[in-house]
């Protein structure tokens, strides 16, 4: 599954210096395909009126949030025991914040921002509270293809009173400079305090960059523990991996649950192309209520005379009389 992955001291000292740790291949082709095939078969459903996890579409990206309901793959690596090793080590008491599959299209725009979550800003002079992990699930090897940039020791100048995003002008108001890009091919992990300036440089090829991320925080009883909304199928844990490193802490059996999701959406974000791949399913199901409607307003007699003979699911209208 990982390969080639540098020791806990290596990562974190490197974290503690730089606010980001990166290495390239990390993780196997044959995992990659399946946390992708996986992601799919939820991202592709097209959600009218429909439950259940599926992608959703936000600033020229679409998201699959909850990948740990969603892929039993991605669930085995994030308890694979190099990443619990490395979480116990650097974090202690940790559980998972967040989790997500996401593709970037064609002009994908990523403002700089940090990904800190506790409330309690006292803790943000402290050691990383919080690790993010990304994943590239895709070939990016030159700056139109969306890197991942990150600026240098930011961490060490965590901004307690800023919130929200800064603008590229910001940025390159005297941190330019100090600005890095990771190029990777797919299976390149980026491992990152979260309180590090980030983001992902804009996408301007036509192919889609698919990536995956999720977020571990540090556990702290009179913090406000933020995460999102944890959704879990339990399908993908056995009883011994379960018991194993602490994993009712790491789902966050122990931390009130939440609304938050990520992204918020409406149908404003949906793009053109969707949109009409709706339009057509709702013409479809227009035409088909209306014909169902139409139907109803024959006699009884007829009616179960027509189910009968097309096979059509039966239906008790002589209890709606009685």
């Amino acid at each position: 599954m990982l390969v080639n992955l540098h020791s806990n001291k290596e990562i974190i000292e490197k974290i503690k210096i730089n606010g980001c740790f990166d290495t390239n291949e990390v993780l196997q082709i044959a995992w990659i395909t399946r946390i992708k095939e996986e992601c799919l078969i939820s991202m592709n459903k097209v959600p009218l009126n429909s439950c259940g996890n599926h992608g959703v579409d936000a600033n020229f990206q679409r998201f699959l949030p909850q990948v740990i309901s969603t892929s039993r793959s991605f669930v085995k690596l994030v308890i694979n025991d190099k990443v619990q090793n490395l979480l116990n080590t650097a974090l202690n008491k940790n559980y998972i914040v967040a989790s997500r599959y996401y593709e970037t299209g064609p002009n994908g725009v990523n403002m700089w921002h940090d990904d800190q979550t506790y409330v309690n800003k006292e803790y943000a002079d402290s050691p990383p509270m919080s690790l993010v992990f990304i994943i590239y699930l895709s070939d990016v090897m030159d700056y139109d293809h969306g890197p991942f940039q990150y600026i240098n020791k930011s961490h060490l100048n965590y901004n307690k009173s800023k919130k929200g995003d800064y603008t590229s002008t910001e940025v390159v108001d005297g941190l330019q400079k100090d600005v890095v890009t990771v190029f990777g091919k797919s299976g390149t992990l980026i491992i990152f305090d979260a309180r590090t300036l980030h983001r992902a440089k804009p996408h301007k090829q036509n192919n889609i960059r698919s990536s995956l991320f999720f977020q571990v925080s540090k556990y702290i009883e009179d913090a406000s523990n933020f995460k999102e909304k944890i959704l879990l199928d339990p399908s993908y844990l056995s009883e011994s991996e379960f018991n194993k490193n602490n994993l009712f802490d790491f789902f966050g059996f122990n931390v009130e649950n939440t609304e938050n999701v990520y992204p918020e959406t409406d149908a404003s974000w949906v793009p053109p192309r969707r949109l009409f791949v709706y339009l057509k399913i709702i013409s479809k199901q227009l035409s088909i209520k209306l014909l169902k409607s139409i139907f109803e307003m024959l006699p009884i007699k007829l009616k179960i005379k027509i189910r009968q003979k097309t096979n059509m699911k039966y239906v008790d209208y002589y209890s709606l009389i009685q």
